[in-house]
């Protein structure tokens, strides 16, 4: 068929230029990605560069993952530390421990996962283009989002480190090693290991949020270029071959949802579950300690997971959303085209049966790990839980 050797051409042309169709368009976020050690297009890379910038790139994806484990290992051992010595609140500590813990996981399931999402991105640029659509650059506010979620953890813990002489003994402990310093030096080793725990707990898990928005965004793209399509197709009675090109395309469509569920889902699922803890712990700890000055270490903080955590999952909530909304939207052209083909082409029940058959054929709904539909209702219920959250802790709080 015709479009079958459109669709081999157009893979034939993008294999040999997969990583400068594939990475374009998502400003500086596969460079993010590189530098904490996940490195998506590296394998595509021309022997020149490499060969010169071997040594200095391994050694920069390296130290991201080994300062991650190291990390965890510290937090590990010194919470469980002040834990038996009753040198802290068990339940902050718990709750801290277990979202660097989380941050630990997706850092993994990223890792593993690199050459599926590169994959992905392949399928979903080879859609487009099938479709005849060009792929839409949203670099710059890719850019602008990884921007503020490095800038607001770095301001945050900064402002902490500034507030930190002042913080409880087991809090000043932690971000100062166990170690007694004092002066400048004790604020410097402070800030940078404030630093190192902020982007940990809050910059790195945002930067895979922006990727898993990113990539949910660009395969609704795909979603509104075929729907597109259909409205062109719902203009007349549409002949059989035009309904078997249809078909192949739908299928593409389908192949290419599953796909992203199956990549996507457990990101999202670990997201998700370290973002609502953070916001929900950080919610807390700013209610209790916001008027007290020796918690204002803490209070800032919680500023920083207040402030970006919603965004972070409104974004991805949105983004995946999307692709359903899409969906359904394609359901009902399609509807529209069979009622078309019944009323007004007699012979033509080939045609009718085919669409027909789409319409029985659904779409995988997107899901964090089949627990929870990425449906826009779920930003409503998430806050709204949220917000009762909140009162819960204001009354218990109040004198």
């Amino acid at each position: 068929m015709l479009l079958s050797k459109k669709v081999n051409n157009i893979a034939f042309c993008m294999d040999s230029e997969q990583t400068s169709v594939s990475s374009n368009g998502y400003g500086f976020l596969w460079y993010f990605l590189k530098l904490t050690g996940i490195d998506v297009f590296g394998s595509h890379e021309g022997e020149k560069t490499k060969n010169q910038h071997d040594l200095t790139q391994k050694c920069c994806e390296k130290i991201f993952p080994f300062l991650l484990h190291l990390n965890q290992i510290y937090v590990l051992v010194t919470s469980l530390f002040l834990v038996i010595q009753e040198k802290a609140y068990a339940e902050i500590v718990a709750s801290f421990t277990v979202v660097n813990l989380f941050s630990f996981v997706v850092w993994h399931i990223v890792y593993r996962s690199k050459n599926n999402v590169k994959s992905l991105i392949f399928e979903a640029n080879r859609s487009l283009l099938i479709l005849h659509k060009e792929r839409k650059s949203y670099s710059m506010f890719i850019n602008l989002c990884l921007i503020l979620s490095m800038l607001i953890p770095i301001a945050s813990a900064t402002t902490s480190a500034f507030f930190m002489d002042n913080a409880p003994g087991a809090h000043r402990r932690y971000y100062s090693l166990f170690v007694n310093f004092s002066g400048l030096n004790a604020f410097l080793i402070r800030c940078i290991f404030a630093q190192l725990t902020y982007t940990f707990m809050l910059s790195f898990p945002c930067c895979i949020s922006v990727m898993c928005a990113s990539l949910y965004y660009q395969c609704s793209c795909v979603f509104v270029s075929f729907n597109a399509f259909l409205m062109d197709t719902h203009k007349g009675i549409a002949p059989l071959h035009k309904i078997l090109k249809l078909m192949d395309v739908y299928q593409l469509l389908h192949d290419l949802a599953q796909k992203t569920e199956e990549i996507l889902s457990p990101i999202t699922f670990v997201l998700l579950c370290s973002q609502l803890l953070s916001m929900y712990t950080a919610l807390a700890n700013f209610v209790i300690f916001k008027n007290q000055d020796q918690f204002y270490a803490i209070v800032w903080h919680c500023l920083a997971a207040i402030t970006i955590v919603p965004a972070v999952l409104i974004g991805i909530i949105l983004c995946a959303g999307r692709i359903s909304c899409q969906a359904r939207l394609i359901h009902t052209n399609l509807q529209q085209i069979h009622n078309t083909l019944i009323r007004k082409s007699e012979d033509n029940w080939e045609s009718v049966l085919l669409v027909r058959s789409m319409m029985m054929t659904e779409f995988p709904v997107m899901t964090a790990a089949n627990i929870m539909d990425l449906k826009h209702g779920v930003i409503l219920s998430v806050f709204g839980t949220l917000f009762t959250y909140g009162l819960l802790i204001i009354n218990i709080n109040r004198p």
